[in-house]
């Protein structure tokens, strides 16, 4: 029993390993190649709007209408 648990550790440690190395192999592309970069900064820009408008929603009535209080 102890050796199974051993291997299942082992397994997850390399696998998580893998998927690090993967993982930083795409972010160095994408870093590197200048379309790819511009890409995901206009994606952040609308995630970040998106996120914006959704947290800035109205509490105070039932209505999803944006609140007054902030225009980011």
């Amino acid at each position: 029993m102890l050796v199974a648990k051993k291997i299942i550790a082992a397994n997850l440690i390399v696998g998580g390993a893998i998927v690090v190395a993967a993982g930083t192999a795409a972010i160095a592309y994408a870093m590197s190649d200048p379309n790819c970069r511009d890409k995901i900064k206009d994606c952040s820009d609308r995630m970040r709007d998106c996120a914006n408008r959704l947290c800035n929603r109205s509490s105070d009535s039932g209505d999803p209408e944006m609140a007054n209080s902030t225009s980011n």
